[in-house]
């Protein structure tokens, strides 16, 4: 299997609202640091209007219960 680069050019006229949640670490807004981006996809199942929910799974679960993630020590792999 080969990754083949492709581009999408299409105008959108329609308004959408995207709700999301976010969390920034401890020293963010007065950083020159730079900051890595995860983003969390979910599941068709967990699907719906209210994203909060999103809040009990993988990393989201872990800042909502007031724990650090300590960058440093984990490990990602693709």
């Amino acid at each position: 299997m080969t990754i083949q680069p492709r581009s999408l050019n299409v105008e959108i006229t329609k308004k959408v609202q995207i709700d999301y949640l976010i969390s920034h670490p401890e020293g963010y807004d007065d950083s020159t640091h730079e900051w890595g981006l995860i983003i969390f996809l979910h599941g068709m199942d967990k699907k719906g209007e209210d994203v909060s929910q999103l809040s009990i799974y993988g990393l989201l679960e872990i800042v909502n219960e007031g724990k650090d993630i300590v960058w440093e020590d984990m490990e990602f792999g693709i």
